[in-house]
């Protein structure tokens, strides 16, 4: 059962790196300044580097803030996985970029009430990552929007070859992404795999180890490589045009927020940040370039994806129970 919980935490890794990668990659491939191969390479390094900065503290909020495993066991673990990694699955399948974070509680929290009821919950944890959730929506919004306009005042004048230079801070903002990710996002498979490698290995309490930062790391640059271009494809090119400056502002508004959350403990979705960034960014050039129907789809995705999650987990409990796990 241990060594399935670790399976189902990289498999959970991986399918991050299809939706949150193709998130990341998305105004980095539509503004054609860098090559597909470097932009992988700079977001798996960066990711893989951060948590030695800034620290691991969305990781134990994961571990031990939103369902008290000790009375669940491996039983909610196993099924609040399955039903996470099902919930990303079917959304990846539609190209709807959602919350890995939303989706992950959900399942936690669904599969917790049945095995353990509600006592099990940690509501006041449940809170705080939907606090913090809505928090990063309109802070990455509201930041890309004044970055855009900030940056679209400074820029004004420019020739078109300084204009393309400037499209080379794709470099600084990337990093600055991926930096915010690995102090974040991909901490919530680190602080899974502290709770289920040791259990495996025997060891005791490992915490979160720089094996596990790599691993973790490694799995989401293979999602990335593998199925992040569908989710970067309707991102990049289906809600507007994204030119440089528009791809330097979406990367560096999130990636701002997204450090600041994880300064705080916040375990936020860069997906959502990143997506509500590049709305802000659209809409400080103009509302009308966007593409709304895309856009009520996508926040239609979101709302739904906690409640569809937490279903998924109470049904895979029960199919466990019956396959006597």
């Amino acid at each position: 059962m241990a060594l399935l919980a670790v399976f189902l935490t990289l498999l959970f890794n991986l399918l991050s790196g299809f939706n949150d990668g193709g998130s990341l990659m998305a105004s980095l491939l539509a503004s054609r300044t860098l090559r597909p191969l470097l932009i992988v390479l700079l977001l798996v390094v960066t990711i893989v580097v951060s948590p030695f900065f800034f620290g691991v503290s969305v990781a134990g909020t994961i571990r031990s803030g939103v369902v008290d495993f000790d009375r669940g066991g491996l039983n909610v673990l196993v099924s609040g996985l399955l039903a996470t990694v099902t919930t990303l699955t079917v959304l990846w399948r539609r190209r709807l970029p959602t919350s890995t974070t939303v989706a992950l509680v959900g399942g936690m929290v669904g599969a917790s009430l049945v095995v353990a009821g509600p006592n099990s919950v940690h509501w006041f944890g449940v809170l705080t990552v939907f606090l913090s959730m809505v928090g990063a929506i309109a802070s990455g919004f509201a930041s890309g929007f004044f970055l855009y306009r900030l940056l679209l005042y400074l820029a004004r004048g420019v020739d078109l070859a300084t204009g393309l230079r400037l499209g080379k801070l794709q470099y600084l903002t990337a990093a600055i992404q991926g930096l915010g990710y690995g102090a974040n996002d991909a901490e919530k498979a680190m602080g899974l795999l502290a709770l289920t490698v040791p259990l495996v290995t025997r060891s005791g309490e490992a915490g979160v180890t720089p094996s596990i930062v790599l691993a973790t790391g490694l799995t989401f640059g293979l999602g990335m490589v593998l199925g992040g271009w569908l989710i970067a494809g309707k991102m990049g090119g289906r809600i507007f045009r994204i030119r440089p400056l528009d791809a330097v502002s979406t990367q560096g508004a999130a990636g701002l927020v997204v450090l600041l959350a994880a300064h705080l403990g916040g375990p936020v979705s860069t997906t959502q940040t990143t997506n509500s960034a590049l709305l802000g960014v659209g809409a400080g050039d103009r509302a009308s370039k966007l593409r709304w129907g895309i856009v009520r789809e996508i926040l239609a995705a979101w709302l739904l994806t906690m409640p569809a999650a937490a279903l998924f987990g109470a049904v895979f409990v029960w199919l466990l129970r019956l396959a006597s796990f």
